[in-house]
């Protein structure tokens, strides 16, 4: 004679089956938060390259062109100087508000990082005398903007010769006689 109902081996059964249905669907789960705060991350470091870019664009070349006689001799070579009206290192919170940075690349090592800081960027120039004495209009100033997340802890990563671990680079070049 058979009662209604489960057995024990039954219930056991079906509670391990209800087990790993429900850990698969967790760990897709979590897979998917960390995959959008990743993206989420990587569209505000994009955000600040963007902010940077085009702030140097709408000022324009006569603008961002060295005032100083640092300035680089003619031919595509990477220049060392700066223009004083742009950052070489700036600092952005997560709100994508920026929150400080300075002329020199190498003071940003020495510099106090903002307590809140989630982005440091990083600006770098290069100068192309391509029209010579005759045609300025076709001199170029190439722009590069590269953008580091700091992790949670307030560091940010470096790899193994020192140089900030780069999420987001995006260039541009400016000429005297526009684009």
């Amino acid at each position: 004679m058979s009662r209604p109902g489960l057995t024990l081996i039954e219930l056991l059964v079906a509670s391990l089956i209800l087990v790993v249905s429900l850990t698969g669907m967790i760990s897709v789960w979590a897979y998917m938060i960390n995959g959008t705060i990743i993206t989420d991350e990587r569209a505000g470091a994009y955000e600040c390259a963007r902010l940077v870019l085009e702030r140097a664009r709408s000022m324009g070349y006569s603008s961002v062109i060295p005032t100083t006689s640092s300035a680089p001799a003619p031919g595509n070579s990477v220049s060392g100087w700066t223009s004083p009206h742009l950052l070489g290192f700036r600092y952005y919170d997560a709100n994508i508000q920026e929150l400080g940075g300075g002329s020199n690349v190498e003071a940003a090592a020495l510099a106090a990082q903002p307590a809140n800081a989630r982005y440091y960027v990083e600006t770098t120039f290069g100068y192309a005398n391509v029209g010579g004495n005759s045609r300025p209009d076709l001199n170029m100033l190439g722009y590069s903007v590269k953008v580091t997340e700091i992790d949670r802890f307030g560091v940010i990563p470096r790899d193994v010769n020192k140089r900030p671990i780069v999420s987001v680079q995006l260039q541009t070049a400016l000429t005297e006689g526009g684009i």
